[in-house]
């Protein structure tokens, strides 16, 4: 199965949440998290606030649980338009290039 986030687009992510947010895991939680981002949206919102030692349901507010989901689901939306368009790019090389042997 193909990743969700590709790595770069796992460390942007985690980026924003650190910057805006204010999570920020240990260096460890972060390169596991980019090497091997979890595979949904729900998945990642939870092992980033375990990766800063709290407990999502029950450590941090659920104002701020959906502001980090909100972030996560954003990121993970832009993947996945991303992948799509990547995914049209080359179906459409390959029909062009299809047309292009045949005349």
């Amino acid at each position: 199965m193909i990743p969700v986030l590709t790595s770069i687009q796992a460390d942007a992510l985690l980026d924003e949440l650190c910057r805006t947010l204010g999570f920020c895991p240990p260096l460890e939680a972060l390169e596991t998290l980019t090497r091997q981002p979890p595979p949904d949206i729900e998945a990642f919102t939870d092992a980033v606030i375990r990766a800063d030692a709290l407990a999502p349901e029950c450590d941090i507010s659920l104002r701020l649980y959906r502001q980090v989901r909100a972030i996560v689901t954003a990121h993970f939306h832009q993947a996945e338009d991303a992948r799509q368009r990547v995914s049209s790019y080359q179906s459409d090389s390959v029909d062009s290039h299809s047309n292009r042997i045949r005349h």
